[in-house]
């Protein structure tokens, strides 16, 4: 899931990108100064003191700040939600007249491994 941009996001100073693959970085509170690596939701735990996430929280951020972070988290993730789509898509299209059968082969008939097999044998 894509960072939703709160007060969460801006209060963190991004300093790089953190070891191996993935989406974690390395950053650092704005609030304590100390330096972390983890995702997005790593950064949300610090400020909003969730516990379980596997970070520890700032201890200089207070109670009033945490109740509007989490209010201005709870009100973008409640956007963000409403702003999906939920328009139905297909997975493939099917022309009016075409049989669906031909779409949807096995693999024995797509590579017709009989009339391979009887061609081989002919030739060589």
């Amino acid at each position: 899931m894509d960072p939703v941009p709160t007060a969460t996001y801006f209060n963190m100073k991004k300093l790089g990108k953190g070891p191996g693959g993935g989406g974690n970085v390395m950053f650092s509170c704005k609030f304590c100064d100390i330096m972390f690596t983890g995702s997005y939701t790593c950064c949300k735990a610090h400020l909003l003191h969730i516990s379980g996430v596997g970070i520890r929280p700032s201890h200089k951020v207070t109670n009033e700040e945490i109740k509007i972070f989490k209010k201005e988290q709870d009100a973008a993730e409640t956007k963000k939600s409403s702003s999906k789509s939920s328009v139905y898509v297909p997975l493939y299209a099917i022309e009016e007249g075409e049989d669906v059968s031909k779409k949807r082969k096995t693999l024995t008939q797509a590579f017709n491994n009989m009339g391979r097999a009887e061609m081989d044998r002919r030739i060589g």
